[in-house]
């Protein structure tokens, strides 16, 4: 699946669904993720998982060929190679920032091999809070961004023509190859 295609899909259905509903639109930009990641070549776990004796759920897992899930839901901390947490728009403020950010120190505490990442479809730019590898120290992928200009009434979304103008060059990329390193090491 093409980013700018992923990007409008979650808009799309974002706004068939018929409600403002922040649950929907989270639920469905973590599937297409993974959905996206699997065309890849990326095997995920499906959404919303747990790695035992962790108190969090977590976006996606990316297991290890022989993970066996109890009940497809809870992974052992050695069969986990990295951990995501998936964003449609980005962090909401410091609070969320630190929140990702003890999270992943948890997962790493039951496992320090496991990589821990936040991704974002798109961020507003500038923002103070925006998540980066500097203040999360974790690493963070934003695969586009957009300005308050973007947000006012009748020009969000995008057209579909437009996404690729937002697009973070190369950052998809750099995803897919963090991903890729992380199950090869």
């Amino acid at each position: 699946m093409e980013l700018s295609h992923l990007l409008n899909t979650v808009q799309n259905y974002k706004e068939s669904f018929g409600v403002k509903d922040n649950k929907y639109k989270g639920a469905l930009s973590v599937e297409l993720m993974r959905l996206a990641l699997e065309e890849n070549g990326i095997i995920t776990s499906g959404r919303d998982v747990f790695i035992k004796g962790i108190p969090l759920e977590i976006d996606l897992l990316v297991p290890g060929a022989n993970a066996k899930p109890e009940y497809g839901l809870v992974y052992r901390p050695e069969d986990v190679i990295a951990a995501l947490e998936i964003k449609s728009l980005g962090c909401w403020g410091e609070k969320a920032l630190n929140s990702i950010r003890e999270a992943f120190d948890l997962i790493r505490k039951s496992n320090a091999r496991i990589g821990c990442a936040y991704v974002t479809l798109t961020e507003l730019d500038p923002y103070k809070w925006a998540v980066n590898d500097e203040n999360l120290g974790y690493r963070a992928f934003t695969l586009a961004r957009h300005t308050r200009e973007h947000m006012k009434p009748g020009k969000w979304p995008p057209n579909p023509e437009a996404w690729h103008k937002l697009l973070t060059p190369g950052e998809w990329d750099k995803l897919l190859d963090w991903l890729r390193k992380q199950i090869k090491d």
